[in-house]
């Protein structure tokens, strides 16, 4: 039995060796891709003016979506530990409008913190 263990155990181990350089991403290839396919390399764009907001917890991920989608605003970072997002905009001009249309929601937008 033990014998088995071993062979299984060797085929397991030289697998790894002779396998792994060939799943291995090459140099300076991104380890990773987010949805929105941003890599996080130093040629991603940086978002635009925006501020911290935690929505409301009774609030349906279809309202959350037309609620930014009608201020113009794109999630670029969270849910935090606290339930935090960080929202950007195209402008300065479009970050007041978002941030007085989102204040007028409290029933979706619990908590707004400006950056």
């Amino acid at each position: 039995m033990w014998q088995a263990a071993a062979a299984i155990v060797a085929v397991v181990v030289g697998w790894q060796l002779t396998m792994a350089p060939y799943l291995a991403n090459p140099p300076g290839a991104a380890r990773y891709t987010t949805a929105t396919g941003d890599t996080g390399g130093a040629g991603s764009a940086a978002p635009g003016p925006g501020f911290r907001v935690v929505f409301n917890p009774e609030a349906t991920e279809a309202a959350i979506r037309m609620l930014l989608r009608d201020v113009g605003a794109t999630i670029v970072d969270g849910p935090s530990a606290l339930g935090f997002y960080t929202l950007a905009f195209a402008d300065d001009e479009a970050r007041e409008a978002g941030l007085a249309r989102l204040t007028d929601r409290p029933s979706l937008v619990d908590f707004v913190e400006s950056d």
